[in-house]
């Protein structure tokens, strides 16, 4: 062991501090008006249904030394020091985790944030085609085809009729 018994209790004062920034940080920050030393738990509606297929929801523990399990590690002898290094490993592997829990969850709300864009674009679409169509036309236009149609239906009976005059009428 290379370090003076002066050192080790300098270094325990410097880790003391920095736990203690670790809670301080987590005290003053917020979530959706939350503190972020509780547990964290959002629901966050990304569809127009009232479904649980159109919520994304994530829970946290906080990330306080108390859920980390490193506020009563202790530094200031070999043996803490040692055993601190266990736990310290502990609490950055949860850290990885709830990261990736964090990363995972952006990703299906970006996701579901890109499908509701679509949704908004294709419905304006409509909207605008639908907007557009010149109905009192299309109405003129349908009215004149199905005349027509009649016209054609009558013209076509008569002359079943009397095949006899359509030839004549024809030469």
């Amino acid at each position: 062991d290379q370090i003076s018994d002066t050192d080790r209790q300098a270094l325990n004062e410097e880790f003391l501090q920095l736990r203690a920034e670790i809670d301080r940080t987590a005290s003053a920050t917020k979530v959706n008006e939350q503190s972020f030393d509780q547990p964290l738990s959002l629901d966050i509606k990304v569809g127009t249904g009232s479904d649980a297929s159109d919520t994304i929801s994530i829970s946290l523990a906080p990330p306080t030394t108390a859920s980390l399990g490193v506020d009563t590690v202790d530094i200031s002898t070999k043996a803490g020091a040692a055993a601190a290094s266990q736990a310290i490993d502990q609490a950055i592997d949860q850290v990885a985790s709830r990261s990736a829990t964090l990363g995972a969850t952006q990703s299906r709300l970006s996701f579901a944030e890109d499908n509701l864009s679509s949704s908004i674009a294709n419905t304006k679409a409509a909207a605008a085609t639908i907007s557009a169509a010149n109905i009192p036309e299309q109405s003129t236009e349908l009215a004149q085809s199905q005349a027509q149609a009649k016209v054609g239906t009558e013209a076509l009976a008569q002359a079943n009729k009397r095949p006899g005059q359509l030839v004549n009428l024809l030469t």
